[in-house]
């Protein structure tokens, strides 16, 4: 019988001791909790929401790569090269006027025609995103890398919020998990890119990344708890 005075392998007080610190530290906690449910997404599937101050985004980025093998996109490149691809053919417009545009006031002739550009931009840029979610069929039935969409603001900023929405739904429906960060000025706002509200289906699908969690504190902390 495992006892609190054997530890069975001699793990029983190092854990116990850990769980103590923790709960005498909230953040900390706050980080493990976080932890445990970033594992148990990644063996899954799915989508998640992930906001982080957007002073550590880098390093969260690095740390979801490093504790569970997560394959950053850069979603930006991805819809600045279709824009390109939109923009670059033509004698005009050039991509300065195009950028000039972006500024443009609402209603006026320069405003409606970049979006025209960024709506072609879209349609090009989306089916290049859903192939990222895709499982690999010669990868067998295993779990899958998560997929963690990186400067993703361009989603919020350029109306393309149906195409994240597109590829939250190609991930609940089983392919790979897909999890895009967040920044904010504060990790436990609600999860926006630019100014426009990520929705999710359930709590479940949000995780608040603490900057404990960002900076690895609680496994610091406590040892790493044996991992």
């Amino acid at each position: 019988m495992t006892s609190l005075a054997t530890g069975g392998a001699g793990r029983g007080p190092t854990a116990l001791g850990a769980y103590r610190y923790l709960a005498d530290r909230p953040e900390l906690a706050q980080a493990a909790a976080a932890e445990q449910r970033l594992a148990g997404a990644a063996d899954g599937d799915g989508f998640r929401a992930l906001s982080v101050r957007r002073t550590l985004t880098v390093s969260a980025a690095h740390r979801l790569a490093a504790r569970f093998g997560a394959e950053p996109l850069n979603v930006a490149a991805v819809f600045l090269a279709a824009l390109h691809e939109q923009v670059d053919p033509r004698p005009l417009p050039t991509w300065e006027t195009v950028l000039a545009a972006d500024a443009a006031p609402p209603g006026t002739r320069a405003a409606r025609k970049i979006s025209e550009y960024v709506e072609a931009a879209w349609a090009a840029a989306r089916p290049r995103l859903l192939a990222a979610i895709r499982r690999d069929p010669a990868a067998g039935a295993g779990p899958a890398r998560p997929l963690l969409l990186v400067d993703a603001g361009p989603f919020g900023r350029y109306r393309g919020l149906d195409v994240l929405y597109a590829m939250a739904e190609l991930a609940r429906s089983g392919q790979r998990p897909t999890w895009v960060l967040c920044p904010a000025a504060d990790p436990g706002e609600q999860p926006r890119l630019d100014g426009a509200l990520v929705e999710v289906q359930t709590e479940n699908e949000w995780i608040r990344l603490p900057d404990a969690w960002v900076r690895g504190e609680h496994r610091d902390a406590i040892g790493d708890l044996g991992a």
